[in-house]
């Protein structure tokens, strides 16, 4: 999340996403939009953070909509059940309720504006819980397999992501092939 000064960084923020889309896109961004802040923050450890967000998106309701849904992970590897046990897992909502922020995105991103908008999905440091979320997404709404899912949030972090995340993406990739039937997850390890 972008913070300077202890203040939300919107400028940064722009310029950052910007420069990404030149990059990914080769497109700026268009001169007027929205920025739907689905922030992950977690409650526990990180509202320090969320009160900036909040001050910034009430001051400046024109720049940003917050959307705010803590995102954890999974304490356990569904490797470590037995099919007939995972098969009657999957009937639990998940920890996070991911599918139903996931649903929310695919709403929103089908949804008329007056204006263009930009998702900025984000954790603290963007990397683990908004790759579950994002993840997510590719796998349900773009056809992605687990596999490149995973392989594409580990370069963009740098690093393998970490475990409760890790053994989210896994929960969220058997409920969406097994349960779903979106076969384009494919292959889970």
């Amino acid at each position: 999340m972008p913070v300077l000064s202890n203040q939300f960084a919107y400028d940064e923020l722009v310029k950052s996403m910007n420069q990404r889309s030149l990059e990914k896109m080769d497109t700026p961004l268009p001169e007027d939009f929205l920025i739907l802040n689905f922030s992950l923050i977690s409650t526990l450890n990180e509202s320090h953070l969320l009160k900036l967000e909040e001050e910034f998106s009430n001051e400046h309701p024109d720049f940003v909509r917050l959307v705010h849904h803590p995102i954890y992970g999974a304490l356990s590897s569904p490797d470590l059940y037995p099919g007939i046990i995972l098969d009657l897992m999957h009937n639990i909502p998940f920890l996070d309720n991911v599918y139903r922020l996931v649903d929310r995105l695919q709403i929103l991103m089908n949804q008329e504006w007056s204006r263009p908008r930009i998702l900025f999905v984000h954790c603290k440091a963007g990397s683990d819980r908004a790759a579950l979320v994002i993840g997510t997404y590719q796998m349900q709404y773009l056809g992605m397999s687990y596999h490149d899912v995973v392989k594409e949030a580990e370069e963009i972090a740098g690093r393998p992501l970490y475990s409760l995340q890790r053994r989210g993406l896994k929960w969220i990739a058997y409920y969406l092939r097994d349960k779903l039937n979106i076969q384009s997850v494919g292959e889970i390890h």
